[in-house]
Formats: C-alpha cells, sequence, structure tokens
C-alpha cells in the first residue's frame, strides 16, 4: 500500500496578528495535486489539524474542503486527533465521514474495530489512536498495576483475539 503521512497542519496559525490561512491553503492544495498525481491509498493526517482548541470558522472550512476533495478523490484518510485539537470538535461527524473513506479518531475507544483497508495482497489493519494523556488512558483501558503495553492494544485485529 502507498500513503502519504502528514501531521501538524496546526491550521488556524497566527503569527503575530497574521493569519497563515491563505498560505495553508496553498500548501494543502500543493498536497492534493501530490495525491492526484501520486494516488496514495490513504492519507495520514498524525495529529495537530488545527492550532487551537476552537479554531477560526476559516480554518475549519478548509479542512472541510481537504476532506471532501480527498473523499472526491477516492483516497482514504486516517485521521488522528493531536494535543492542540479538541478531540471532540475534531471528531464530530466521524461516523458519518466514514463512509465516504474518512476515518477520524478525536478521542480513544479501546473497544474501536480497526480500519480495514485492502489491496491487491489482501488486509491491512490499522488502530487510529490519538493523543492521549496518561490519566485518560489508565480509565480508558482499566489498567491496573499490571497493565498490558499500548502494542497490545494497537496491534489487536479479529485475526489476532483480544
Amino acid at each position: 500500500m502507498r500513503f502519504i503521512h502528514t501531521a501538524d497542519w496546526h491550521l488556524g496559525k497566527l503569527f503575530g496578528q497574521r493569519h497563515m490561512t491563505e498560505d495553508q491553503a496553498y500548501v494543502l492544495e500543493e498536497l492534493l495535486a501530490l495525491c492526484r498525481d501520486v494516488r496514495p491509498d490513504a492519507l495520514v493526517i498524525a495529529g495537530d489539524v488545527y492550532d487551537r482548541a476552537v479554531p477560526p470558522p476559516e480554518a475549519v472550512a478548509l479542512f472541510n474542503t481537504v476532506l471532501t476533495r480527498l473523499a472526491e478523490q477516492g483516497i482514504k484518510v486516517l485521521c488522528i486527533a493531536g494535543n492542540h485539537d479538541s478531540a471532540v470538535r475534531l471528531a464530530f461527524g466521524a461516523q458519518l465521514l466514514q463512509s465516504s473513506g474518512v476515518y477520524i479518531a478525536g478521542t480513544v475507544d479501546a473497544e474501536a474495530p480497526p480500519v480495514v483497508l485492502s489491496d491487491a495482497f489482501g488486509d491491512v489493519y490499522f488502530r487510529c489512536f490519538p493523543m492521549v494523556i496518561r490519566r485518560m488512558s489508565v480509565r480508558l483501558f482499566r489498567w491496573t498495576k499490571r497493565r498490558p503495553s499500548i502494542r497490545h492494544w494497537m496491534c489487536r485485529s479479529p485475526h489476532h483475539g483480544r
């Protein structure tokens, strides 16, 4: 499978009093052109989509436009929240977007099924595991004194059991 791996878009970034939205739109247009030319199986966005938890409307509109155009190209998107994102806000509509091939993990769900992408060589299982702070992970995974490694949670698939 072919992937394009990105991170740290920081949409809505301000440098002093200057909004970076126009520059970010230009760069993302180049990314869309690259996706059109390379035809990856998926685009990975590994956190920090936005620069702050409550991004400006222009940043949200830009992200919406990019996701829409990727879906129109048939490119799957695997996106996780980073420490700059509001996990709940980023994941708004995530269930609905899955039917378009856009998978957004804002918060950790230990019971969520993996994202399965397929090609001529078979299925590939992905765990979209967003940034999480330790106290949250203890509650989510019900860890005790003897806790499984993060690798255990990330590597679960229907073929490996629980």
